[in-house]
């Protein structure tokens, strides 16, 4: 009796994000990192922003790791870009622009907190956590206009394809060596991510040349250099490591995701 080969199911179409993650989808407020937080707040939820203790330190934990920090930010800005593919036109905002932070960079995130408490004894702190992070970018003092900077990226969708681009721009002292922080930054952010075994084959890879990252050459006058992590989510999402699809969803130029 001859063996007759086994049948090859059809090839089924690619599937759109949406058709996967279903009809019902939630959207989040639009994310401004910031917030003012009261004292001790200990044992609460932190996924979204940090616990601020009764003496204004920050509570951290086990996933933080070795902590690097506090360094001293003179100035911390937040713009918002928006995208209109009608008039292919990119429109900018600056959400706030506040100064007198400390900058704490762990294996998990990197945190803002304010030097002093509000008069209402309210303290701002926030943080990026390494999933959100799209982009990493610096530049040393140049000139009067242009100061030693480190810039961090993150993308948050607010409703369906619409996408909010939201940069974070640290002014640092003169003397800091804004090209090694943002070198420091990119490698915890890729062990990070290789240590949870999470990401697509596609972008291991890119990950593993990331994770021993070599300092970037500074850039021309009025310019970043920047490191651009091949996979991200976007914020809230990649915290929680549940079995939720938006959670489980890795966007890149590569995945077909931007």
């Amino acid at each position: 009796m001859t063996e007759q080969p086994e049948s090859v199911p059809p090839k089924r179409p690619a599937q759109s994000l949406d058709a996967i993650r279903g009809t019902k989808r939630t959207f989040y407020r639009q994310f401004r990192m910031l917030a003012g937080h009261t004292h001790d707040e200990r044992g609460k939820g932190d996924r979204l922003s940090p616990n601020v203790l009764a003496d204004g330190e920050i509570q951290f934990d086990d996933t933080d790791g070795q902590v690097l920090g506090p360094i001293p930010v003179r100035l911390a800005r937040w713009e918002i870009a928006t995208f209109n593919p009608e008039q292919l036109s990119v429109r900018r905002e600056t959400e706030w622009r506040i100064r007198g932070f400390n900058l704490l960079v762990t294996d998990a995130r990197l945190v803002l907190v304010a030097h002093k408490p509000e008069k209402d004894s309210r303290r701002f702190a926030g943080h990026l956590r390494y999933p959100w992070i799209t982009s990493i970018g610096f530049r040393p003092k140049q000139s009067f206009l242009n100061d030693c900077e480190l810039v961090v990226g993150t993308q948050q969708e607010i409703a369906a394809d619409v996408h909010y681009f939201n940069e974070l721009t640290l002014t640092l002292h003169n003397e800091a060596d804004s090209g090694e922080l943002a070198q420091a930054l990119v490698r915890r952010l890729a062990r990070h991510h290789l240590d949870r075994g999470t990401l697509p084959d596609a972008v291991v890879a890119e990950f593993e040349v990331l994770r021993e990252a070599e300092r970037l050459p500074d850039p021309e006058k009025g310019s970043h250099a920047w490191y651009y992590p091949p996979a991200f989510k976007s914020y809230p999402y990649g915290v929680g490591y549940s079995d939720q699809q938006d959670e489980n969803t890795w966007r890149g130029p590569r995945l077909g995701t931007p």
